[in-house]
Formats: structure tokens, sequence, C-alpha cells
């Protein structure tokens, strides 16, 4: 199809409707490309919060040393989340 001056629209919502489906599309790419992003930040901040917090409340409060038996058993906990997941 070739662009003649009588095949074109000459309003604004006329070359919207033309172009509907090019924006639509491109608006449902954006979305989704989003969403994913946000998913992975979340994700890496509750990851995050899991594993330096129990640290911070333990050197807060002054409970117990942090030693190599604590932290151990912290990523035990924290990666067997993964673990179960994957299996």
């Amino acid at each position: 199809m070739t662009a003649t001056p009588t095949n074109l629209p000459t309003t604004l919502g006329g070359h919207f409707k033309r172009r509907a489906p090019a924006y639509l599309g491109g608006g449902l790419v954006l979305l989704i490309f989003q969403i994913a992003m946000n998913r992975i930040d979340w994700l890496s901040k509750s990851a995050v919060d899991e594993i330096f917090g129990p640290i911070y409340y333990r050197m807060l409060l002054r409970i117990t040393p942090l030693d190599q038996a604590f932290g151990d058993a912290l990523l035990d906990q924290v990666l067997g989340g993964v673990r179960n997941r994957r299996a």
C-alpha cells in the first residue's frame, strides 16, 4: 500500500486508529518488561533482608557472638527455600 493523500487519515483520531495496534503492542511489551524487572528487584531485596536481618538483630541485642555455626545455620535456612523450589 502506498501513501497517497487520498488514503491517509486527516485527523488526529484517524492517525491514532491507524496506529492503535502498534501502540497497544508496544505498551504490552513495556508492561511485561517492567513487571519482570520489579519481580527481580523484590526477590533480591527479600534475599538481602533474610540474610542481613538476623545478623543486625544479633549485633544490636548482643545476645550471642556471631560465629561460624550461626552463619552456617542462617545460610542453610535462607538457601533451603531456594533448594526446595528447584527440587
